[in-house]
Formats: structure tokens, C-alpha cells, sequence
């Protein structure tokens, strides 16, 4: 069922997510040459992406993944 209106529904998920310490990170990944040959063949692979910068106020600790 497609829906109308301002939000895109989803075909197919694929998220990565790069963490950095710094916010200045941010730009010198984004201008590396690695980065844009990943998002080119991202966007020719693609009908819709999305990419956000984004930070985290409340810091949350990293996650124990042998619980």
C-alpha cells in the first residue's frame, strides 16, 4: 500500500553509520575520496537516499554486545 504525502516509504533500508569524536570530522570524511566514490555508487545504485549529519547531546555510552 503506497502512501501519499510528504514522507517517503521505504522499498529497501540500508543505513551506515560513521562515528567520529569531533564535529570537524564530519567534513573531512565527507570530502575524502572514499566517502564520495561510496555515496556516488550509492546514488547510481539508488532511487531515494537520505544522508544527515547528526550529534548526540546525551552521549551515550557504547554498547555491551555480549549481554
Amino acid at each position: 500500500m503506497e502512501r501519499k504525502g510528504k514522507v517517503h516509504i521505504a522499498k529497501f533500508d540500508f543505513a551506515i553509520l560513521i562515528e567520529v569524536t569531533t564535529l570537524e570530522a564530519i567534513n573531512t570524511i565527507k570530502n575524502s575520496e572514499g566517502y564520495k566514490k561510496m555515496e556516488l555508487a550509492i546514488k547510481t545504485a539508488s532511487t531515494f537516499t537520505h544522508i544527515i549529519a547528526a550529534s548526540n547531546v546525551r552521549r551515550i555510552n557504547p554498547v555491551n554486545h555480549n549481554k
